[in-house]
């Protein structure tokens, strides 16, 4: 018969932080359904990227992928911050509107 007593996975009374866990959970792996519809989802992006005009393409391709900031851009394009803005915003709501519709993801 097993004893009963306190998980080995709490914290005992004399520790500074009594029954909070040890060590945090062990993180699931991804399961293949989930790598598939990542990939897929990922595909799909790189494709809409592709489709969008040249200077939303250069906007979007360097902001949010390649993760540049503002003034990187703006910089690097010749672009004010509000032009930056707006090519972005509207390269973004393009990409929400190809990817949710054929596919139904939703994008937040």
């Amino acid at each position: 018969m097993r004893a009963i007593g306190r998980p080995v996975r709490f914290l005992a009374a004399k520790e500074p932080w009594p029954a909070h866990l040890a060590a945090p959970p062990a993180r699931w792996s991804a399961g293949l359904d989930d790598q598939l519809v990542s990939e897929e989802v990922v595909e799909a992006v790189l494709d809409a990227i592709a489709d969008l005009p040249r200077w939303q393409h250069a906007v979007v391709t360097l902001r949010d992928v390649e993760r540049w900031t503002l003034k990187e851009v703006c910089n690097i394009l010749g672009l004010t911050e509000t032009n930056q803005r707006a090519l972005l915003h509207r390269a973004r709501s393009t990409l929400r509107r190809t990817i949710e519709d054929p596919h139904g993801i939703r994008l937040r």
